[in-house]
């Protein structure tokens, strides 16, 4: 992702593909993600989960991010965005993982 511009665009595309579907599972692999700006954690929370939050009329949603322990600035920046999602209340629940096995289990049984 080179930019803020070009984060959203890619994420407006996840958005409109995530309304096609009625999944309530929205799952991110950011091991090898560098940085996410403040900028980009805010639309996050204020237009990619309320989007996928309103699309589901009522159903929680549960985001699973796929990290890299070693890797401080991703971690941080999906932390952050997983902190931002507590202001949407009820919802949804994120939870982050690790082990890409283990992520898969935990989908895989909701």
């Amino acid at each position: 992702v080179k930019d803020h511009d070009d984060f959203v665009k890619i994420n407006y595309a996840v958005l409109t593909a995530f309304k096609k579907y009625t999944t309530q599972k929205f799952a991110v692999d950011v091991r090898d993600l560098e940085l996410l700006d403040l900028k980009s954690q805010n639309w996050v929370r204020d237009v990619l989960f309320t989007g996928m939050i309103d699309h589901l009329n009522g159903k929680g949603l549960y985001h699973a991010q796929l990290i890299d322990e070693s890797k401080i600035l991703s971690k941080l920046a999906a932390t952050n965005v997983k902190i931002k999602a507590s202001d949407l209340e009820d919802g949804i629940n994120v939870e982050q993982f690790s082990s890409e096995t283990e992520m898969r289990k935990k989908l895989a049984s909701l």
